[in-house]
């Protein structure tokens, strides 16, 4: 069901710094607990500010973006507030950069060490 649910449903994740923390995270927790592995696209508003916003600020962390924009981050490192925040980033830069925000692929390679790649 996981699996299907993952192909079926969700299109692709969204999360700010997703290579380095949240996408390894969620593919070794599947693996952990014996689900199944899938492949799913991503797209992570910190590369995404960091390419498109690179001239205009010197940092891409999630509060400082949220500042960049005015959005209000109610309490950091609480993952709701994070997502909702990431999800207002998100927005935000799709308005700004129409037709930059693309997702990536996400190849899990088994290991503690992930790779992803760009979509053709």
């Amino acid at each position: 069901m996981w699996k299907q649910l993952m192909q079926d449903v969700i299109l692709f994740l969204v999360a700010h710094n997703a290579k380095s923390m949240d996408l390894c995270a969620l593919y070794r927790s599947l693996e952990r607990y014996g689900l199944p592995l899938v492949d799913n696209e991503y797209i992570c508003t910190y590369e995404l500010a960091r390419n498109l916003l690179h001239d205009q600020l010197e940092s891409f962390r999630l509060d400082v973006l949220c500042h960049y924009y005015g959005i209000d981050l109610q309490k950091h490192h609480d993952s709701l507030c994070d997502t909702i925040a990431c999800y207002n980033i998100l927005k935000k830069l799709n308005s700004q950069f129409p037709g930059k925000v693309k997702p990536l692929h996400y190849y899990y390679n088994g290991s503690s060490e992930c790779s992803v790649g760009q979509t053709s």
